[in-house]
């Protein structure tokens, strides 16, 4: 709940004041705003007033803070006081509409997160309820729902703010923060988006590098050219979830590389295969276990062995789709994975001789 939609914003009170400021308030800003924005106005004076709801409202708010301190923070994000973690977290949630996410922020945000103390948010929120003529809340243990409430709400506000990071930056982040060693709840979501939203160009790669082992078959130059090009771009895209779960994230790509490398080098001879496992090193070496099996796999080759394939890494589809710059490739452009294309051209020049030879 961000400093502006707190009811306590809203009608511009603070959580000492009593019923009777709420209701003033209240009829103040019905002078003040046009008819279609009181509805908002009542609802927060409404619930303020209901304790079984004015609770969450406490503990988004600055509460345990003077007047003048509280809306300081609220309105600017800054407060020369001392502050509590909750109260920190308060103000970094409502900082992160800033375009930038400096990941020494975030990692005091999640031992803010860890420091939070339930008895001490209601302690200020109990001190609070005191001076505005509240009965005490008496119901302590909802407390720790706001706080993982109050995560989440943190978590969805880092993430957008992560987004608008340029998509190197925002990468570079999510690395540092899992070399960190963080896997908290905040690690965990912004990680979680960003596999969301990586998901889909992710799937397209791992397409069109299909598509270049399948046509390396036939044209091994023009096929390798375009696996570099997609095997960079999903390393590229892949490295936070390499980071965050290992090797395994990339081991499907690099199994059908390297069995198409040994297909070649056994088709079409040694020097082929060099080129490709040397294609194999360069996208793959910062892998320690694929780094391992591409120098004993280069040993074999060298010595005249016989290479063990792997299990295939990427699944087989019933059609490959063309990248979309399949053109820049020369003799190529008419392949797919199920050679369907060929069988619509053998049929169309079919027709063609029982039409037009006659």
């Amino acid at each position: 709940m961000l400093f502006k939609e707190n009811p306590f914003y809203l009608l511009s009170v603070h959580s000492t004041d009593g019923a009777a400021a709420i209701n003033a308030a209240l009829s103040h800003q019905r002078k003040l705003l046009p008819l279609e924005a009181e509805g908002a106005a009542s609802e927060a004076a409404h619930w303020l007033l209901r304790m079984e709801n004015r609770s969450e409202a406490e503990y988004f708010w600055p509460s345990g803070l003077s007047r003048r301190d509280a809306f300081l923070l609220a309105e600017s994000g800054e407060c020369d006081c001392a502050l509590s973690p909750r109260l920190r977290l308060l103000r970094f949630l409502n900082t992160l509409s800033e375009d930038t996410l400096r990941l020494e922020v975030l990692l005091a945000a999640e031992e803010d997160f860890l420091a939070l103390s339930p008895l001490e948010a209601l302690e200020d929120i109990q001190k609070d309820r005191r001076i505005a003529g509240f009965p005490a809340f008496k119901e302590p243990w909802v407390i720790e729902g706001y706080q993982q409430a109050l995560i989440l709400e943190i978590g969805s506000g880092a993430v957008a703010a992560s987004r608008r990071l340029p998509e190197e930056e925002r990468r570079r982040l999510l690395i540092a923060l899992v070399k960190q060693g963080r896997r908290g709840m905040l690690c965990t979501q912004l990680l979680s988006a960003y596999e969301r939203d990586v998901e889909k160009e992710r799937a397209q790669l791992e397409n069109d590098i299909a598509y270049a082992l399948m046509i390396s078959q036939k044209h091994p130059q023009q096929g390798r050219s375009l696996l570099a090009e997609k095997s960079r771009r999903y390393l590229s895209l892949s490295m936070p979830l390499y980071a965050m779960s290992g090797c395994w994230v990339l081991r499907p790509v690099f199994s059908s590389i390297r069995n198409r490398a040994i297909d070649l080098s056994e088709r079409l001879g040694r020097e082929t295969g060099e080129r490709w496992f040397s294609l194999l090193e360069e996208l793959f070496a910062f892998v320690p276990a694929f780094a391992k099996e591409i120098r004993e796999d280069q040993a074999r080759l060298s010595c005249g062995e016989k290479l063990p394939r792997g299990k295939e890494g990427i699944s087989k589809k019933d059609r490959l789709e063309i990248p979309r710059h399949i053109s820049e490739i020369p003799h190529v452009k008419m392949e797919k994975g199920d050679r369907r294309w060929g069988i619509v051209v053998v049929i169309v020049l079919a027709l063609a001789f029982l039409f037009f030879g006659r």
